[in-house]
């Protein structure tokens, strides 16, 4: 492999000369696969992507592997003194984007019910998406289905089930108690937060160190008897102020992310718990919680390696994206829904599994049509209105689309299960809020009055926001007018 790789490398360098440079970077590529760690491949392709692609991030990379094989490289050793300055000046603006994100979240209103119902969202999805990253084949659907009734789902395995609660309490854990204290992160507060996340599926391992040697592919973390003095030096430089004090808070976090899943201190439920404290570090210095997503997994696990290879910050930089991605998806959900009626939304087209095969997203224009059956005509209001019903309100999937079709086109509610008619009574309509039923005239007037059942939602969505949540009735009147425009 090794002679093919050199052969690889002269044949890059050639289709270089002949200016044939795209072929030139699989070849590169190519070579690398075969030899990742020859050292003469990592720098003449870290020159290539720096004069031809501007890539200087990656070719300062490729410096620092060389010197990781090669310590005392005088080449490569030149091209990283000269890089590493004008690559550590990008990752600063990328801080300072970062914290610029942050403030403009902070000017967000905390009462803004868009910006609530997306912290609410974030919150089922790092737990479906910290589970999946781990092998738990669960989808959204189902991870918010077991957080929000404990029940089980039936022809899944059990122990996935139980990731779910274990991720539900350990994260309640840090929410409640460990962003708020004032102090330092101690042992016993690592121990509680994976005493949760894995109590419901191995009670006897949770929350304490392992006594046996572990093997994550091909990396082999510290032996078991040196465990509690890796974790006590760890501990040490966390809450060092003189060690990390120059640190920015992504850094320190994606830093202590990784020293905690080298050191790797449990039998299972490393990267969970890892992620949980990455999370309570970001969180102490006023992030939101960070979601690394499912999709993301190889890229994570890529960037954890080149960390054990010696070079941390791949990783730091990953972080640093998702939460730069985190921070912009909170700032576009806190804002009404655009024109185009498309939202952004943080899960994956493949979250929901099955029976929603379009993804998470129900109100882009595809599970409208398809769903809902009705033409593209006044594609805004429906999705306007499907998701004030499903998501702000609670009514379950089968309702919100019932009383969308009959606000959008008008049609005969007595035809829809919703509605109810017996031939003593007068027709009613189900108030989903209060359990009541609230009189209609006749299926005559019905039909030629359509706006009636229009009235009869506000008026029920009136009491609801008034009665249960006890706002203002200008504010009601605000999201009322939002829901019927």
């Amino acid at each position: 492999l090794r002679q093919e790789a050199e052969t690889s490398l002269h044949l890059a360098l050639r289709l270089i000369a002949e200016n044939k440079f795209e072929k030139a970077r699989k070849v590169f590529e190519h070579a690398l696969t075969l030899d990742p760690y020859n050292s003469e491949i990592l720098i003449e392709y870290g020159q290539f992507l720096e004069h031809h692609h501007n890539d200087l991030i990656r070719a300062e990379n490729l410096y620092t592997r060389a010197l990781v094989k090669q310590p005392i490289n005088a080449r490569a050793l030149e091209l990283k003194k000269r890089t590493s300055p004008l690559v550590e000046e990008i990752d600063q603006k990328h801080f300072i984007l970062i914290d610029n994100l942050l403030q403009e979240l902070y000017r967000i209103p905390d009462t803004n019910p868009h910006l609530r119902r997306a912290k609410r969202d974030a919150y089922y999805l790092h737990i479906y998406h910290s589970n999946a990253i781990e092998g738990n084949t669960l989808n959204l659907r189902e991870t918010r289905h077991i957080v929000e009734t404990r029940m089980a789902i039936g022809g899944k395995s059990l122990i996935e089930q139980q990731e779910v609660l274990g991720l539900d309490l350990a994260l309640q854990y840090v929410n409640s108690t460990l962003v708020n204290r004032l102090g330092s992160i101690t042992q016993q507060d690592i121990f509680d937060i994976h005493r949760r996340v894995l109590g419901f599926v191995d009670p006897v391992e949770a929350g304490h160190l392992r006594k046996h040697q572990v093997y994550v592919g091909s990396f082999v973390p510290p032996s078991a008897v040196e465990v509690q003095n890796y974790l006590d030096d760890f501990l040490v430089w966390l809450n060092s102020l003189e060690d990390t004090r120059d640190l920015h808070a992504i850094e320190l976090a994606a830093i202590a992310h990784y020293k905690f899943v080298y050191i790797h201190p449990f039998i299972d439920g490393n990267g969970r718990t890892g992620r949980l404290l990455m999370n309570l570090i970001l969180m102490r210095s006023g992030f939101p919680p960070v979601i690394i997503k499912k999709s993301d997994r190889l890229a994570y696990y890529s960037y954890l390696d080149q960390a054990n290879d010696g070079d941390i910050r791949p990783l730091i930089r990953f972080i640093a994206k998702c939460t730069e991605r985190t921070l912009t998806e909170f700032i576009h959900q806190s804002q009404p829904t655009r024109s185009t009626g498309q939202e952004l939304t943080l899960a994956d087209d493949d979250d929901m599994g099955d029976e929603t095969s379009d993804g998470r997203n129900l109100f882009e224009e595809r599970i409208i049509m398809h769903q809902l059956c009705l033409p593209s005509r006044n594609l805004n209001k429906k999705i306007c209105l499907y998701q004030h019903f499903h998501s702000t309100h609670g009514f379950t999937n089968e309702v919100a689309m019932r009383l969308v079709r009959a606000i959008i086109h008008q049609q005969d509610p007595h035809r829809s299960k919703l509605f109810s008619s017996n031939s003593d009574t007068p027709l009613t309509l189900h108030d989903p809020f209060h359990k009541v039923k609230c009189p209609l005239a006749n299926r005559h007037d019905i039909i030629n009055t359509p706006c009636l059942i229009q009235e009869i939602t506000r008026k029920s969505i009136r009491r609801h926001l008034c009665g249960v949540h006890r706002l203002d009735q200008q504010t009601i009147n605000k999201l009322i007018k939002e829901m019927t425009k």
